[in-house]
C-alpha cells in the first residue's frame, strides 16, 4: 500500500508520519513524501522523499499526476494547505482515494471572507469586516494559514489600510484557543471528534496541548461537519470570547499540527483512514485527557 503526503516537511505531515509509525504491524507499508525543501527532515522520515517543484509553479500538477502514477498510490493523505484544490481536482481521475473534502468546500474554507459569510447565520462567529473596526482587532489575510500574516492591532496609530488589500478584520476575542480534529469518511460520516486546548502557541503551532473533550464544541463540530459536507480529516479553530461562549474562526480542511497530540492521547486519526481504505473495523474510541507537550528534534540531512 502506496500512501502519498506533500509538504513533508510541515508539522501536520511530520504527526501523521508518527501517528502511522505508531502502528508496527502494517503490513508492506510504503510512506511517500515530498517536499520543494531539499533539507527538509519531512523527506527523511519517509520510506521514499521526493524532491518537488513549488506548490505556486505551473508544473506541480504535472509532477503530482506523474508521481501518481509511477509511484502507484493508494491513497492520499492531506496535510498541506495550498496545494489542496490542485490535489482535489485529481479526484476523479485516478483510482487513488484521495481522503479529503470536495473542492467546493476546500475553497470556501480556505477563502476566510466567504467562509464567515456562509458560517455566520448558523454559527457563532467573531465579528468580520472588509475595513478596519474600532481597535483593538485582528487583521489577517484572506487567504493564509497558521499566523502567517496576522497582526493583533491594538492602537489606532498602528493601523494600515489599503483597499483591496485581500485582508479581512476580526473583532479582538481574547480567550483560550481550541483546536478540534475531526476525521470523516468519503460518505461524510464521522469517524471521531477530538477537541484539545492549545495550551501554548509558537509561530502558530501548538507546543503545548490538552486533550478536553468538551460536549459543547463537540456538538459545534458535529453541526459543522454535516453543515460544510466535509470529508476526511479537518482542523477547526474555535477561541473563547470574554464570557466563555466558543466563537468559530476556521475551518482546516486537512490534519493540523497538533494531531499527533491525539494520537497520544488514545485516539489515532491517521490509522482510522487507513483501516478505512482497507475495509477494516474502526472502534468508535474517546480520547484519554492528557497533557501533551511537544519538544524538538534534531537529524544530519
Amino acid at each position: 500500500m502506496n500512501i502519498l503526503l506533500t509538504y513533508a516537511g510541515g508539522i501536520a505531515a511530520q504527526s501523521v508520519v508518527k501517528s502511522i509509525r505508531n502502528n508496527k504491524n502494517w503490513p508492506q507499508l510504503n510512506l511517500v513524501g515530498v517536499d520543494c525543501d531539499p533539507y527538509s527532515c519531512g523527506l527523511k522520515l519517509v520510506d521514499k522523499g521526493i524532491l518537488c517543484p513549488p506548490t505556486s509553479s505551473p508544473s506541480y500538477k504535472t509532477f503530482i499526476e506523474k508521481l501518481i502514477k509511477e509511484e502507484n498510490i493508494d491513497l492520499f493523505i492531506p496535510t498541506g494547505e495550498e496545494d489542496l484544490s490542485i490535489i482535489s481536482s485529481l479526484k476523479n481521475k485516478y483510482p487513488t482515494l484521495f481522503y479529503m473534502s470536495d473542492l467546493n468546500t476546500i475553497n470556501l474554507c480556505q477563502n476566510k471572507w466567504e467562509f464567515y459569510n456562509k458560517c455566520k447565520d448558523n454559527f457563532d462567529l467573531p465579528e468580520t469586516y472588509l475595513e478596519p473596526p474600532s481597535v483593538p482587532y485582528f487583521e489577517k489575510p484572506i487567504y493564509g494559514r497558521g499566523s502567517r500574516g496576522t497582526r493583533l492591532v491594538k492602537h489606532k496609530k498602528d493601523i494600515i489600510f489599503f483597499k483591496n488589500s485581500k485582508k479581512i478584520y476580526q473583532e479582538y476575542i481574547p480567550g483560550q484557543e481550541w483546536s478540534v480534529d475531526v476525521l470523516s469518511n468519503m460518505e461524510g460520516k464521522i469517524i471521531n471528534i477530538t477537541p484539545r486546548k492549545r495550551l501554548q502557541i509558537k509561530s502558530g503551532i501548538s507546543t503545548q496541548g490538552k486533550i478536553e473533550l468538551n460536549k459543547n464544541l463537540i456538538e459545534i463540530s458535529t453541526k459543522l461537519v454535516k453543515y460544510l459536507n466535509l470529508k476526511g480529516p479537518s482542523c477547526i479553530q474555535f477561541k473563547e470570547d470574554k464570557t466563555g461562549n466558543f466563537k468559530l474562526i476556521e475551518v482546516n480542511v486537512r490534519f493540523g499540527g497538533g494531531v499527533i497530540f491525539t494520537t497520544l492521547a488514545g485516539v489515532n486519526q491517521p490509522e482510522m483512514i487507513i483501516k478505512d481504505y482497507l475495509k477494516q473495523q474502526i472502534f468508535d474510541l474517546e480520547a484519554n485527557e492528557v497533557i501533551v507537550s511537544r519538544f524538538y528534534n534534531e537529524m544530519v540531512i
